[in-house]
């Protein structure tokens, strides 16, 4: 059996576990299987994805994307946003330079107005410049990240209210009032909601809403890493200042 055989292909169910296990081994993580299936649901065409395997059906190259809608100026796009891209450290990937060729392969297939229009990512500095590299990516736009540093760290459990509370209805009527202070943006509906947040196995995600009577003002999802409190999601209506500092608070 020739051992420098592969092949550059869509994904095929079976490919999950050697997906999982190789992008395990590359970024040092333990993720299960379940979770997998939550991010890519490939059973509701959730993702695409491309890959290269040798003959034994193993991944050595991987190049995917999610898919979510995204409102641009009052358009509706079906977006992919391209996570968990690699190459495994085998002779046959490197002196092929499988990496280059699954992306390439990737967009090729994917990468059309009549398919997936439009494609983002926050790739890794390693990763970025592959795909300069390979694949033919563009500069990476700066994204301004806040933080801010708390006193005494016991504070940021102690006010973390039950995860799982979360009015959804509630949370998507005040994005239904206010989604157009949003001109590119995610659209928060039901659906996009309920799997990112709620439905992701091994939850551990805090959910904060801020309102009056049955009117919320605010929401924002918080998940906590050992002692930072990471803000994943926010929805304000732009006006009510006492609601946005209620959440900060």
């Amino acid at each position: 059996m020739n051992s420098d055989a592969y092949t550059i292909r869509p994904y095929q169910p079976g490919d999950e576990v050697s997906i999982n296990r190789g992008f395990n081994e590359v970024f040092g993580m333990d993720r299960s299987l379940d979770e997998w299936y939550w991010k890519f649901r490939p059973e509701n065409d959730g993702s695409r994805i491309m890959v290269a395997v040798d003959a034994e059906r193993d991944v050595l190259a991987h190049f995917a994307a999610t898919l979510t809608d995204v409102q641009i100026d009052g358009r509706i796009f079906r977006c992919g946003q391209s996570v968990d891209i690699f190459g495994l450290k085998r002779r046959v990937s490197l002196q092929h330079r499988l990496f280059g060729k699954a992306g390439n392969k990737f967009f090729d297939n994917f990468g059309s107005p009549d398919t997936v229009p439009i494609f983002y990512g926050f790739p890794g500095k390693r990763a970025h410049r592959h795909g300069q590299l390979e694949i033919g990516f563009g500069n990476s736009v700066p994204i301004r990240v806040g933080m801010k540093r708390v006193k005494n760290r016991r504070l940021i459990l102690k006010k973390t209210p039950e995860a799982g509370v979360f009015d959804l209805e509630s949370a998507v009527k005040l994005w239904e009032r206010v989604s157009n202070r949003y001109p590119v943006s995610t659209i928060r509906n039901t659906n996009y909601l309920k799997h990112r947040y709620l439905d992701r196995p091994d939850n551990n995600y805090t959910y904060l809403q801020i309102g009056t009577g049955s009117e919320t003002k605010a929401w924002s999802i918080v998940k906590i890493e050992k002692n930072n409190a990471v803000w994943a999601d926010l929805v304000w209506d732009g006006e009510s200042e006492d609601a946005i500092a209620a959440l900060d608070d």
